[in-house]
């Protein structure tokens, strides 16, 4: 029994090793296109040693996410879309709940250090090769504008590894097709113990409403 426990703890300290040296080669393919409160398709897979997922999705259309592993699959699950659908929330809606997502990871962390950290985080993957392209257009020219200064500058970070073709048309609409294909290694534990002593070191504390003051009664 005691042998047993020895060899258990072992493989188990084995494992954890190899998490942290060794790491995991992840490759996802992806391609959709569509038009906000129009129709829309997106398909694609992401692989990880001998474990596919697949996934298929389409506006109105039964969707399908499957689990292969080493060719066989072992998991399925099919939406035939006889739920009934929810309503499609609003662009100003989708707008406002990104400002108050943003609004509250302002409140909590700084805006610099948190842009330092994150880009810092690099250093646990390395990137293989990626190929992927972007035609987009959205309501408002000078957002289209900033977004394509912000992934031209992405592009030109991808190019000793790969190509990535930003196209933005300048059209009164929410539209955006593409594709993508990468290939990276990742060390995931390492990431994940990083951001765990990141946000116990720099998270700020939600500040507490003040109490209100006691009026004391006047002495006669």
């Amino acid at each position: 029994m005691k042998i047993a426990l020895i060899v258990v703890a072992a493989l188990v300290a084995l494992a954890a090793v190899l998490a942290v040296v060794v790491p995991l080669r992840v490759r996802l393919t992806a391609k959709g296109r569509g038009q906000f409160g129009d129709t829309w398709v997106i398909a694609g897979g992401l692989e990880l040693f001998l474990i596919t997922v697949s996934f298929a999705a389409a506006h109105a259309a039964p969707s399908l996410v499957q689990v292969h592993v080493a060719g066989r699959r072992v998991w399925v699950r099919r939406r035939t879309g006889a739920e009934t659908p929810e309503e499609p929330a609003s662009h100003a809606s989708l707008v406002d709940k990104a400002k108050r997502v943003w609004a509250e990871i302002d409140q909590r962390f700084d805006r610099k250090l948190l842009a330092s950290f994150v880009l810092s985080l690099r250093r646990h993957l390395r990137l293989e090769h990626c190929r992927g392209q972007l035609a987009y257009a959205t309501p408002d020219v000078a957002f289209t504008g900033m977004l394509s200064g912000a992934l031209y500058f992405v592009a030109g970070l991808l190019s000793p590894v790969g190509s990535f073709t930003v196209t933005p048309e300048w059209e009164d609409v929410l539209r955006a097709q593409g594709d993508i294909d990468v290939a990276v290694k990742v060390w995931p534990l390492r990431a994940v113990a990083d951001i765990a002593w990141f946000v116990a070191r720099n998270m700020r504390k939600r500040a507490l409403p003040a109490a209100p003051a006691v009026v004391q009664p006047a002495q006669t």
